[in-house]
């Protein structure tokens, strides 16, 4: 049902509004002071949700432009065929949403070790109506190895998928990508770039069993990488430590700082310290300078490469630090 409050459109103008609708009666909220919720109503609730929606559909999809969300919002809500000023395109349906322009593969993938150099790895997979999941598949090998092995994943809970036992290897990377086919049987690849970018798995990755995995860079780069810190968002009481990692295509010095909004140095995590190329990692527990946790917010890392014919390459990542 609609509620009350909710404001409606014109009959007489030719652009329909509202657009969409989402929950914004009796919604669950955080009550102030204090660390109980409680439940109030009113359309700045609805709002939030919907933006949640928008903001998986560009995690998954980021190159959409903002007609491309609408149009997906459009089309997939409750009242899609036959909008009107009252209800719009009707209420948001999140999973339709989100996989309208294709399906929707998890960013963070989790590796639970098995012991004997063994793991198994598990990904998100949201495929929606037009998806056979069944032919979901990881195809893997060592980074030597000239072919790739290929095996189905299994249903592991809700939206989960999990692969089974993959070697693991002291001297070089499981390196793997995804594929899965729609009832027409065209195949769609993650990443899109695989075979040329895939992603890997170092068995030294990992924090009490469970590691995010990074994409590996093209080999054809001609820069540094810094990849995305994790876990991201970073809870100190829960995670203890953050890690910030990067690869270096030749040697170099390095520095990594954290800042804040405002632009201030909160934290120098590594400074002007000389590596081998290769893969390296520094582990940060938020703390500042002084030893004091920093407040929460959203932070920004800067690695500064500093190679030894002179050049400086610049790389940059955001976090989000909760106590």
């Amino acid at each position: 049902d609609r509620s009350s409050f909710s404001s409606v459109g014109s009959p007489f103008l030719s652009r329909i509004k509202p657009d969409v609708m989402a929950l914004g009666t009796t919604v669950t909220v955080v009550q102030p002071n204090s660390t109980g919720y409680e439940t109030n109503n009113g359309t700045s609730f609805s709002a939030p949700l919907v933006a949640g929606v928008v903001a998986q559909m560009l995690s998954v999809h980021p190159d959409l432009t903002p007609q491309q969300v609408m149009e997906a919002l459009h089309n997939t809500a409750s009242q899609s065929q036959s909008p009107d000023s009252l209800f719009g395109w009707g209420i948001v349906d999140a999973e339709r949403a989100v996989t309208y322009w294709g399906p929707a593969f998890g960013q963070i993938f989790h590796v639970e070790l098995l012991g004997n150099g063994q793991a198994s790895l598990s990904v998100g997979f949201l495929g929606g109506t037009e998806m056979d999941t069944t032919s979901l598949r990881i195809h893997w090998k060592m980074q030597s190895d000239p072919q790739f092995n290929h095996d189905v994943l299994a249903p592991a809970g809700m939206a989960q998928y999990e692969s089974p036992s993959l070697p693991l290897s002291e001297e070089e990377l499981v390196v793997f990508y995804f594929t899965v086919q729609n009832y027409a049987g065209e195949e769609i690849i993650y990443p899109a770039t695989a075979p040329d970018e895939i992603f890997g798995l170092d068995h030294r990755g990992w924090i009490e069993g469970y590691d995010e995995l990074q994409l590996l860079p093209a080999n054809k780069t001609n820069t540094h990488f810094l990849y995305n810190p994790f876990p991201n968002p970073f809870y100190p009481a829960e995670h203890g430590e953050i890690r910030i990692a990067f690869n270096l295509l030749s040697e170099a010095y390095v520095d990594v700082t954290a800042y804040d909004m405002l632009g201030r140095e909160v934290a120098v995590l590594v400074r002007n310290t000389q590596f081998a190329p290769g893969p390296r990692a520094y582990d940060w527990n938020g703390r500042n300078t002084n030893g004091e946790l920093i407040a929460s917010g959203v932070y920004f890392l800067v690695a500064k490469f500093r190679q030894l014919d002179g050049k400086e390459v610049i790389k940059k990542r955001k976090m989000l630090l909760i106590k």
